[in-house]
């Protein structure tokens, strides 16, 4: 018996080992290959022996693992592969003409083991560190990658380098978790299922550090926390790229492969990089630096090169709380190591001077930051700059400087050296100039009260003072004729450096440059104060167009029951006289009870704002308060009239949709951009509620004709129900195409608007769509006027396409919207929004309104955006400023009715002054608070470029002031085009063009005479040194034949031959004749 029951335990494990191992030996799954990236497929010529092998494959098998890796494998369906991999496969699929299957198997381990058994034939994912063990080979990386160190930003911990005593969070399995043991023997390993969870327990403090590839940090962090965690260095591992692997029994395959890697232009590989948000970084650079012997010469004798760095000139370099090196310069400085193979040994320095005095004493080779011109070092030694900025002065918040003038008698901290110091102390000879060894020396100066401002560039001003000085310092105001221009600086010997550099420079792509700058630059406004100044106006118009609204409504009432007693009076016969009285009671019933509902809401919904104005100006009025409780009660007052403005402008909308005024204006639209740009409107809501904001766009057609103004409202709306109504969670924004027929040029869209907020039930998805009603169940303090859905119902109308709600109480809900559209091609010009204006440039802005609480309102907004208002109250008084004024305005900002001479006059009397002045038109924005179109038609007749509506915002007046600075930008870039330094000057200054023409012609002609005399005395010397001087105004002139008639010259006198250099003498001056002849002719 007891032998027995041994026997049936032993077979009862047996069975369970074995339903174990068919259970953990899950087949592998077969899924669909999604391909996103838009890339031409390269003509690849194969060898023969591949070729015949690709012919007589039908079909290659890949294999991948559970579990995202995102971008790569993407996983956000299990039966989809998606990704950055999956769009090189399917390139390689497009070239080789051999259908590629896709098999999901559970662990990374059972593809590998598959690869090797022969059941597949290459891996979709590897990584070159996991080497060519066994029967396994691997193609050319098509991504370069490697192991970072992520860490949560504001961690006040100190990190070691070999994390002793820290959390290491990683993802993988354990051949990783022995890796990790061995390179960081003293840190606590914590495994994560996935990417995002291992992330994710930084922000949490579950972890100290998170171990993972550069491709999936850098994603991650740049979807999901980019305010939150950064890339603190590189782990202690070997290169991490990104290849495939395939058996050694299939090298036709793997040949096949790498050549059609290979053939994939570089242009092409990128666009599959950014496509899913990398960085050209990741992507191989196959062409290499274009080297000239000496350069090449020069790079073979210095391996290592000494670079000088400045501790404290952030953001261009720094070191953080770790110190680790951080900044601009420092990015480049590693793009120079990685372009030259140079190695870059750090120098940290205090000062300019310190770096500048080592520098000369060769005790390293390059200077990597420094503003070109200063006075210390020849110019010949800089390269050519990497960024430009604007210099500015920093004063105490309550000291503001509007003009250098305003500092005499006063001290104004300049670093040692700064190009500025010069141009200062011969314009403002009365400022006392204190020098300072760094521009961060000089605003702690400002800090502490021992100076009153000090010079500084606008990249580092606005650095220190988000980061240090926030609510003491702010930017004054910016200085000087010419920005700062920052480049390096090499030692006299190593000129072949600068030229190294600067092909490096040139050869970083405008985009690349464009992301290392936003990087580090500082985007930080400063916030304006709030006053009651500022909002009066708006608050007196909101209540008065609410009453005119009631009123309006009263008189309509009134006019109904007109027309219902004139029915009555009109029928004569008595049954039909019953007929109508039916009739008209059952309108008037209809008509009554809509009114009472409409006349309901508006009473509550006007009188609750109103009552809080009234009560607050009513408290201000007659006690005042404290500066905060005066604050307090100014944002309750402005978010009341915001309430109001709000609710008149749902009412007006829906009004213009019943009455048909509202038409379809269908203009070529890229989704991709509305719906990002509606994405970062309601970021900062989500944010300030603590909600997770997603957007997802999963769309082939990016381009269509659409009324894109009519989808962003309905978006918007739904947007801004979901964030109200969501208290914690997550709202998601998506937007897929759907399958379509390809013949009607009409392509499907879907966007979904998801959120986890309190959710929808049967009776209330029904009515959600009518007016005024509104989600019992919602909070009080979350109620709106139920109009939103209302106008999108009436809107998704007008678009022909479907509005549609899915919701549970207390699972959230999901409203869906689909619509159709026809597909087009933008240009290039179509794609981008317009250029920002230029920055740093201020315009002055002549401002005419009576008014004088609207012209404080205009004058603050305008000097908000860094332009200079001169305000005055009536026409003829803007007249004689106007006429008064050098340089002219750049603007006129004018209300089109006030006392003395209307806005309208005043433009006349302008125009007529430009024009017998011989000026051209310059822009006139007229104001006014009557938006009908005759005035529209009344000011552009009267010479306005464009007809403004009171009250204006902030938005609306940088849009229509941009097109002013677009102007100044245009010839701007005609001068960039023109070749020499005069013409340039012809475009952007032609007051100081004739001055300095004639000026190089009277210099060409000392310069003649003294030629001749020096050819008499025969002074060879001399004369090479004049040709020399004269060969220099001719590159001011762009004079080629000048230029090489001197170059000669230089030549033959450095040959010693006297008859050749007197005949070349003849020919160089009858070349400065003739340039002489031609700038005469354009004067």
């Amino acid at each position: 018996m007891k032998t027995l029951r041994l026997l049936c335990l032993r077979s009862l494990g047996l069975i369970t080992c074995l339903l174990a191992t068919t259970v953990s030996a899950q087949e592998p799954e077969l899924t669909e290959l999604q391909v996103h990236a838009p890339v031409t497929t390269p003509k690849v010529i194969f060898a023969p022996q591949t070729q015949a092998w690709l012919s007589t494959r039908p079909e290659v098998t890949a294999a991948i693992w559970r579990g995202a890796w995102p971008p790569l494998h993407m996983g956000f369906e299990q039966t989809q592969f998606e990704g950055v991999a999956a769009d090189y496969l399917g390139v390689i699929q497009a070239a080789t003409g051999v259908r590629l299957k896709v098999l999901r198997f559970s662990t990374r381990s059972e593809a590998r083991q598959a690869l090797l058994q022969g059941r597949v034939d290459m891996l979709a994912l590897h990584e070159v560190s996991e080497g060519q063990a066994g029967a396994i080979t691997q193609s050319r990386p098509y991504l370069l990658n490697n192991k970072v160190i992520a860490r949560r930003i504001g961690e006040t911990r100190q990190p070691s380098a070999d994390l002793g005593g820290q959390r290491l969070a990683y993802v993988g399995d354990e051949a990783t978790e022995e890796l990790l043991k061995q390179q960081y023997p003293q840190a606590t390993l914590v495994r994560y299922a996935n990417h995002l969870n291992g992330l994710t327990s930084l922000i949490y403090d579950q972890s100290d550090a998170f171990w993972a590839d550069a491709i999936v940090a850098e994603y991650l962090i740049r979807m999901l926390y980019n305010n939150d965690i950064y890339i603190a260095g590189d782990a202690t591992t070997t290169s991490a790229d990104i290849n495939f692997a395939v058996s050694d029994r299939k090298p036709q395959l793997l040949a096949a492969i790498n050549d059609t890697l290979n053939a994939l232009p570089q242009n092409d590989m990128k666009r599959i990089t950014s496509r899913w948000g990398l960085g050209d970084h990741f992507v191989a650079d196959r062409t290499p630096l274009e080297l000239n012997q000496e350069e090449l010469a020069w790079i073979e004798n210095h391996k290592k090169i000494k670079v000088l760095l400045a501790a404290s000139y952030a953001p261009l370099s720094f070191y953080d709380q770790n110190n680790k090196l951080q900044g601009l310069s420092a990015d480049l400085l590693a793009i120079l190591a990685q372009r030259t193979g140079l190695e870059v040994e750090i120098l940290r320095s205090d000062s300019v001077s310190d770096m500048i005095n080592r520098l000369e004493a060769n005790q390293a080779d390059l200077i990597a930051a420094l503003s070109i011109g200063d006075l210390r070092l020849k110019p010949s030694q800089y390269t050519r700059p990497y960024t430009v900025s604007p210099f500015v002065v920093i004063t105490k918040r309550q000291s503001l400087v509007r003009d250098i003038s305003e500092l005499k008698g006063k001290r104004l901290a300049i670093p040692i050296g700064n190009p500025l110091t010069k141009w200062l102390q011969q314009q403002y000879p009365g400022v006392t100039l204190v020098p300072v060894e760094t521009a961060a020396q000089g605003v702690e100066l400002v800090s502490n009260g021992d100076v009153n401002a000090s010079v500084h560039t606008q990249l580092g001003a606005n650095y220190f003072i988000k980061h240090h000085f926030r609510g003491d310092l702010v930017i004054s105001g910016m200085v000087g004729p010419n920005p700062a221009r920052v480049g390096m600086v090499v030692a006299n010997q190593d000129m072949p450096l600068k030229s190294i550099i600067n092909k490096v420079l040139l050869e970083i792509p405008p985009e690349e440059f464009k992301t290392l700058s936003d990087r580090w630059r500082n985007h930080a406004a400063p916030a304006v104060a709030s006053s009651w100044s500022t909002y009066k106006s708006s608050v007196y118009k909101v209540i008065g167009v609410a009453l005119l609204f009631v009123l309006a409504f009263l008189i309509w009432n009134y006019y109904l029951q007109a027309q219902i007693m004139q029915r009555k009076k009109a029928e004569s016969e008595r049954e039909q006289l019953v007929e109508q009285l039916r009739v008209a009671k059952q309108i008037a019933d209809e008509a009554n009870e809509s009114k009472s509902i409409f006349l309901a809401s508006m009473s509550h919904e006007i009188r609750t704002p109103i009552s809080a104005l009234i009560g607050l100006i009513e408290m201000l009025r007659v006690r005042g308060g404290t500066p905060q409780q005066i604050n307090d009660n100014l944002t309750v007052a402005h978010e009341s009239a915001q309430s109001l403005l709000s609710l008149i402008g749902d009412i007006l909308d829906l009004s213009k949709i019943e009455a048909g005024a509202m038409v379809l204006s269908p203009r070529p639209t890229r989704l991709s951009e509305l719906f990002h740009s509606v994405h970062k409107l309601f970021e900062i809501n989500a944010r300030n509620k603590q909600l997770t904001f997603n957007l997802l766009i999963d769309v082939k057609d990016q381009h269509v004709i659409i009324d894109a103004l009519m989808l962003n409202q309905i978006i918007a709306n739904l947007i801004s129900n979901a964030i109200k109504f969501t208290d914690h969670g997550f709202v998601q924004l998506s937007l897929r195409q759907l399958p379509d027929n390809l013949e009607t040029n009409l392509a499907r869209y879907v966007v979904e608007v998801r959120d986890s907020g309190i959710g929808l039930d049967e009776q209330q998805k029904k009515a959600i769509f009518e007016p005024f009603v509104q989600v019992a169940s919602a909070p009080t303090s979350v109620r709106g006027t139920g109009l939103g859905l209302s106008i999108c119902t009436r809107l998704t109308m007008l678009l022909s396409a479907q509005l549609s709600v899915d919701s549970e109480p207390g699972n959230g809900s999901c409203f869906r919207l689909e619509f159709e559209a026809e597909r087009t091609v933008l240009a290039d010009e179509q794609c981008h929004s317009q250029p920002l204006a230029q920055e740093g440039m201020r315009l002055t802005i002549l401002v005419a309104e009576d008014h004088a609480a609207n012209r404080l309102l205009l004058c603050q907004q305008l000097e908000y955006l860094g332009h200079r208002a001169v305000p005055c109250d009536d026409g003829e008084t803007a007249l004689a400023q106007w006429e008064a004024a050098s340089p002219p305005f750049d603007l006129t900002i004018t209300d089109c009715n006030m006392p003395r001479m209307d806005g309208y006059e005043l433009t006349r009397r302008i125009r007529n002054l430009e024009q017998s002045h011989g000026k051209g038109m310059h822009p006139i924005f007229g104001l006014t608070a009557n938006a009908q179109s005759h005035i529209i038609q009344d000011c552009l007749d009267a010479g306005m470029t464009q007809c403004l509506f009171k009250p204006i915002g902030i938005e609306i007046l940088t849009e229509h002031i941009h097109a002013v600075t677009a102007q100044i930008e245009r010839q701007v870039k005609a001068a960039r085009s023109t070749g020499g330094e005069l013409a340039k000057l012809r475009i952007l200054n032609p007051d100081a063009y004739g001055p300095l023409v004639e000026k190089l012609i009277n210099t060409n002609h000392q310069d003649a005479a003294r030629l001749e005399q020096l050819m008499l005395d025969k002074e060879l010397r001399k004369i090479s040194n004049l040709a020399h001087k004269i060969k220099g105004g001719a590159q001011l002139a762009d004079a080629r034949d000048l230029i090489d008639a001197c170059a000669q010259l230089e030549s033959l006198v450095h040959m010693n031959d006297s008859d050749a250099c007197k005949e070349q003498i003849k020919t160089v001056i009858r070349v400065m004749l003739t340039l002489e002849q031609q700038l005469l002719a354009t004067l």
